[in-house]
């Protein structure tokens, strides 16, 4: 659920199908892994679909399961690999809840 004071802003916020399609075809294929190339050749097919969920999830104030999910990553900072405090986390999300993110941010 969305919690806060920003709670009626974010639910009266307007998903324009435009966005999303410019933010899919920016997608940058080296940064992450996986359906990004499918994500950015499909982004005219898949537009309607993605923007309704978006959509849905802003006016429900619910994210799908499957976005709240992430994958940790420890990335090597520097000194000593031995060392844990030399690593720092790395949260690996879903790209379209990347995608989403940033168009309400």
């Amino acid at each position: 659920m969305i919690h806060g004071s920003n709670t009626e802003k974010l639910r009266s916020f307007v998903i324009i199908r435009d966005m999303v399609r410019a933010k899919l075809i920016k997608l940058k294929m080296n940064k992450a892994p996986g359906g990004t190339n499918m994500l950015t050749e499909l982004a005219d097919e898949i537009l309607y679909i993605v923007a309704e969920l978006f959509s849905k999830s802003l006016s429900s104030g619910d994210i799908p399961q499957d976005g709240r999910l992430a994958n940790i990553t420890p990335i090597f900072k520097k000194g000593k690999k031995t060392n844990t405090g030399n690593y720092r986390p790395v949260s690996l999300t879903v790209i379209l809840c990347n995608v989403f993110e940033s168009l309400v941010r």
